[in-house]
This record gives structure tokens, C-alpha cells and sequence, in this order.
């Protein structure tokens, strides 16, 4: 077994990135409705990865880690590529499957250019798992995004 340290800081980023990272992002804009537990896995394996990168115990604190590699925590991460696939999405209007489902509010006055104009209508949820769907849980992330003035 190849030690941590044999190899460069630089390349052990790089091999987590193209071989540990794809397998977490698989899916990730999809998977909003993980129960905690799968979550907690999910977390502790970048964790483990990043450990690998920078070479720290695994009794350290991961989060200087994180900052120092430039990456986005589990959750972020998984919310950052759930938003790429919406935007995507709204852009280019495929999957059709996905830009069906996906409409905005028209709301405030005809003409203008104001942030109202830029939500998405979340669909109603009764259960759990339904508010936890690609469509609620990313239209509550975009609804949340800061405004921006055009």
C-alpha cells in the first residue's frame, strides 16, 4: 500500500477529485430526499477522502481542510449541484421530464425586472418525502438565492 505521504499533496487532491468526488456527485441534484443517516455516510466519506489530501488525523478538525482545498462541505456541495442541474434545466428546457414540472410566479407589477419575476412556484407537499423532492427542495433553494439587480 502506497503511503499518504509518498505522493504530493497536489496529486492526492487530484485523485480524490477524479476518482472519490464523481461518485458522491452522481445523482446528487436527484438525491435531495437522503434520509440523515445516508447523509452522515455520505459526509464522513469526503471527510475520509479529505483526510487522505491533507493528511490529518482523523481527530483533527475536518473544516480548515475544507478551507485550505478550496472544496464545499457535503451539503453544500450536493445543494450547489442540485442548483447547477435546475439552472440547466430552466436554460435549456431539458430533461423535459424535469422542465414540465418547473414553472415561475408571476408576480408584482407588468414590466419590471425585479427578483419576484425569478421565482419558482414550489409545489404543495404533504409528506415528507415529497418536501424533500428534487422540485420542492430545489425551488426552495433558487427562491432563496440573494437577489440580484439587473
Amino acid at each position: 500500500m502506497v503511503r499518504a505521504t509518498a505522493l504530493p499533496r497536489r496529486t492526492r487532491l487530484m485523485l480524490v477529485r477524479s476518482l472519490v468526488f464523481p461518485h458522491l456527485d452522481y445523482g446528487a441534484g436527484l438525491l435531495a430526499d437522503l434520509s440523515r443517516e445516508l447523509t452522515t455516510r455520505m459526509e464522513r466519506c469526503m471527510n475520509a477522502a479529505l483526510r487522505f489530501v491533507t493528511g490529518i488525523s482523523r481527530f483533527d478538525h475536518i473544516t480548515p481542510s475544507y478551507v485550505a482545498c478550496g472544496l464545499l462541505k457535503y451539503r453544500r456541495r450536493h445543494d450547489y449541484l442540485a442548483l447547477c442541474l435546475l439552472a440547466s434545466t430552466l436554460r435549456r428546457g431539458v430533461p423535459a421530464y424535469l422542465a414540465d414540472r418547473l414553472s415561475f410566479v408571476r408576480r408584482g407589477a407588468p414590466g419590471s425586472l425585479r427578483r419576484s419575476h425569478l421565482e419558482l412556484k414550489i409545489p404543495w407537499a404533504a409528506t415528507s418525502s415529497l418536501q424533500n423532492a428534487f422540485f420542492v427542495h430545489t425551488a426552495r433553494l433558487w427562491n432563496d438565492l440573494p437577489q440580484r439587480d439587473l
